[in-house]
């Protein structure tokens, strides 16, 4: 599924909000833009210039109105110079 930043209302009246924040190896809080009912489901991708690590998201503390992301580097994988 692609979606563009902001709000969005499909066609079953599903919410589907989207945008960007800034994370590093400490948990940063993002608080939703829409009002939601219950804690939707987060779903977190991460786009880094780091060429010698592999990176993951975690998430925590998934509420209706904000949750918590941050950036973890793998502990035994690392990308080839020459990908």
């Amino acid at each position: 599924m692609i979606v563009e930043e902001g709000i969005h209302t499909l066609k079953d009246g599903t919410v589907v909000e989207a945008g960007t924040t800034a994370a590093n190896g400490k948990y940063t809080r993002v608080n939703y833009r829409s009002k939601f009912k219950n804690a939707p489901v987060v779903l977190a991708q991460i786009m880094t210039q780091q060429k010698t690590k592999v990176y993951t998201t975690r998430l925590n503390s998934v509420t209706n109105r904000q949750f918590r992301v941050k950036m973890q580097a793998s502990e035994s994988t690392k990308v080839s110079e020459r990908e």
